[in-house]
């Protein structure tokens, strides 16, 4: 079975910038979901950007999730995507393969006789 990975957008911090921008994201906080089967395991970031008035800037009104969660994975890179999918991938595996507890038991020397 394959693990599909959602990544969706939390919320948005704005400041707000002159037309036509109307605002400016300073901060995304996003969360990734990992389903593998049964099992579902989330993360949940922040990434913070800064403006610089000299960069294209795609108006706050024709921002989409899409654009926006590109941002983030841009942002993070290949590594930082990578990285936050086998976080992901390991809390799937703990709960697919639980690790065994151990349980109190009598010493075998107990319940020899003499």
């Amino acid at each position: 079975m394959s693990t599909t990975y959602t990544w969706s957008v939390d919320q948005l911090y704005a400041i707000p910038e002159p037309m036509p921008l109307e605002y400016f994201v300073t901060t995304v906080v996003y969360t990734v979901t990992a389903t593998e089967g049964e099992y579902t395991a989330t993360y949940q970031g922040r990434q913070n950007y800064t403006f610089i008035p000299e960069a294209q800037h795609i108006p706050y009104s024709q921002l989409t999730s899409n654009i926006v969660i590109g941002w983030v994975q841009f942002s993070l890179g290949a590594d930082g995507v990578a990285g936050i999918q086998a976080t992901l991938d390991g809390q799937i595996n703990y709960q697919a393969n639980p690790p065994v507890s151990p349980e109190a038991v009598a010493s075998p020397w107990d319940s020899q006789q003499d």
